[in-house]
């Protein structure tokens, strides 16, 4: 079974990320990459991986589940670990109200889109596999 619950455990404060997903071994190769390039979601947990460096992080697997149960179990496991925020940990969310599942209504996808049109857009002024790459003239000419 891939799918349960983690936590991310600072060795030298022993505060806690208590998270879950449907499959582990990706959500621990996603974090690792966003704190690495110092972009996590987090900036909690990336204030303390900054400060106190990778090997001092232990990531492992607290209790596979079905998808069915892993919202009450990862709200179990946040209260058990006092892995809130208000308690010293490193979840920011409410346990109470965990994301997984939701869906954006209508509108708010409307206004979420309209937040990434023309400049605002990451991609903005980008083209396909050569983003970022000045070509010069005698290569533009010839993908043509």
């Amino acid at each position: 079974m891939k799918s349960g619950i983690y936590f991310i455990k600072n060795l030298i404060t022993n505060q806690y990320y208590i998270g879950s997903s449907s499959n582990i071994s990706k959500r621990f190769r996603d974090h690792k990459w966003y704190l690495r390039k110092n972009i996590h979601h987090n900036s909690y947990l990336q204030n303390s991986w900054n400060k106190y460096g990778e090997d001092k992080f232990e990531f492992m697997v607290i209790q596979h589940c079905e998808m069915k149960n892993i919202l009450e179990v990862e709200k179990e496991l946040i209260k058990k670990y006092n892995s809130h925020i208000e308690n010293g940990g490193f979840n920011v969310n409410d346990p109470e109200h965990v994301f997984l599942g939701r869906k954006h209504s209508l509108e708010t996808k409307k206004k979420l889109s309209a937040q990434k049109i023309g400049v605002k857009n990451p991609n903005y002024g980008k083209i396909g596999h050569n983003t970022g790459k000045i070509m010069s003239d005698e290569q533009k000419n010839k993908n043509l």
